[in-house]
């Protein structure tokens, strides 16, 4: 693998090495071989002298895209279903529900140019080579508290009380969402259902089908912290300052249950009939929501838990104690800590490969595994608020902010 990276950084220095230079009988040069048979040259081509060749004029760099060339050399270093791989930097922790929603890796071009351009943004990943970063205009007219990403949008939710809909393509407003009257504190999107979920500082909830407003739910007397749902259980859960813990159904809008917690919950994640919370106290809890009692309590940190993500049997933790801890889920043991340096505000993990923002303004790009920080990127000119990433780009926005950064990873090779 590291001679592959290494391929990667010298294509630009050397010309074709001899497996590139492919004799042909009676004078012909490769340039006059039909495509069919040029192509079949080409897969007997290393990476490095691929790359090469693709540099020769428009007609190679054309076939040296062929999916046939690049997609077995995506399935040899990726492959989820011999090497059980399934991200960039190995491992796999997602869950069988995840798998299903994402799909397999290997066997997916879907929303790719192509398997080499896949290929290519996937190493970018790994190196921290930003192809570009931009800024984008978010449209709101004071700070943004929630955040999410889907393949189409980025969505923000402002202390305007809107909640806005930015094209990932273009960078331009494509919705609006108007009828919460405070600050949005939290928001949740599922692409599948076209759901989106979001609470405000007043206590109230709102549930968006195609982005018109289905229903309004009001359970709450206080700014709701965290609020997360599930289409597959059909359940829907919020808490906020009022150390209410609500559960709702997600079709009709119902109040199913509702109980008093010890603590402010800051932080949840929802898998099957599993809660995992985190708090201010600082503890992060797991519960049976069949039973609504609460089987075990991680401990830890040494302050407020900010944020948390579970997948896979996985839980990692972020806090103010400036550090992000990650469990095995079924036995609450605790697997390893990264000490970020600064109080922790967001992270998100796919894999192996953790990212996270904190107070300092920067985004940290970490292996799970290693508990190696990789690289980090200069982020806003406030605390990093909140953040979200996909296999092509991470995006985030400050603390104060009223824009969306982004880095994008994946390359755009027109030609």
């Amino acid at each position: 693998q590291n001679k592959q990276a290494m391929d990667l950084e010298d294509v630009g220095k050397v010309g074709l090495s001899q497996s590139a230079r492919v004799p042909t009988n009676d004078g012909l040069t490769l340039a006059a071989l039909p495509n069919e048979i040029t192509v079949q040259v080409f897969s007997s081509l290393d990476i490095k002298d691929l790359l090469s060749v693709s540099q020769a004029c428009k007609h190679w760099n054309h076939l040296s895209e062929d999916d046939s060339l690049w997609k077995p050399l995506y399935k040899q270093r990726w492959n989820t279903t011999t090497n059980n791989q399934k991200n960039v930097f190995g491992g796999s922790l997602l869950s069988t529900a995840s798998k299903r929603r994402r799909g397999d890796d290997t066997d997916s071009i879907k929303g790719w140019r192509s398997w080499k351009n896949k290929y290519i943004s996937k190493l970018n990943w790994i190196d921290g080579h930003v192809i570009y970063k931009t800024v984008i205009p978010s449209g709101h007219e004071r700070p943004i508290p929630a955040m999410d990403l889907s393949s189409e949008f980025y969505l923000t939710g402002s202390e305007d009380a809107t909640i806005r809909l930015t094209s990932v393509e273009t960078g331009k407003e494509v919705a609006v969402l108007r009828g919460h009257s405070s600050t949005i504190t939290c928001l949740q999107h599922d692409e599948a259902s076209n759901i989106t979920v979001s609470a405000a500082k007043d206590g109230e909830v709102r549930i968006w089908r195609d982005h018109k407003c289905a229903q309004t739910l009001r359970g709450h007397s206080a700014r709701i912290t965290t609020l997360v749902f599930d289409t597959s259980n059909n359940k829907l859960i919020t808490r906020g300052y009022d150390c209410l813990s609500n559960i709702w159904d997600l079709e009709t809008g119902q109040l199913l249950s509702q109980r008093p917690t010890n603590s402010i919950c800051t932080a949840m994640q929802l898998y099957r009939s599993q809660l995992v919370s985190g708090y201010l106290d600082p503890q992060v809890k797991i519960w049976d929501l069949r039973t609504g009692q609460c089987h075990r309590t991680l401990y830890g940190h040494v302050d407020a838990v900010t944020c948390l993500q579970l997948d896979d049997g996985v839980i990692a933790s972020g806090s103010m104690d400036k550090s992000v801890k990650t469990w095995d889920l079924s036995g609450g043991r605790l697997l390893g800590s990264f000490d970020v340096g600064s109080p922790v505000r967001t992270l998100q993990f796919q894999g192996t490969k953790l990212v996270t923002g904190d107070n300092s303004k920067v985004i940290r790009v970490w292996n799970m595994k290693s508990r190696r920080q990789l690289y980090e990127l200069e982020g806003p000119q406030s605390a990093i608020g909140k953040l979200r990433f996909d296999e092509k780009k991470i995006v985030c926005v400050g603390s104060v902010d009223k824009q969306l950064h982004v880095w994008n990873f994946a390359e755009h090779m027109s030609y």
